[in-house]
């Protein structure tokens, strides 16, 4: 990430709260796109396969329909005749 915003290093980012106590807010911020760009990298990686991976055959055939949907089928093809 650096590389991309002129090799500013996020890691350095300090709040001096006085002594020895600092608030590191900057490996946080380092921490969190990391994890960003990783997150994404994966998603469009394990995206690319599911395109790619054939489908099964259970997954291309169509559902069986529910009684409920067969019976108000039956009754509109009755009406649609009469």
């Amino acid at each position: 990430m650096g590389l991309l915003l002129g090799r500013v290093d996020f890691q350095d980012l300090a709040l001096n709260l006085g002594g020895a106590v600092e608030i590191k807010y900057g490996l946080f911020i380092q921490s969190t796109l990391d994890f960003l760009i990783i997150a994404l990298v994966l998603f469009l990686v394990i995206r690319a396969i599911n395109r790619i991976a054939p489908k099964k055959p259970e997954d291309m055939k169509p559902a069986d329909k529910s009684p409920e949907l067969q019976v108000l089928e039956d009754i509109r093809d009755t009406l649609k005749k009469n």
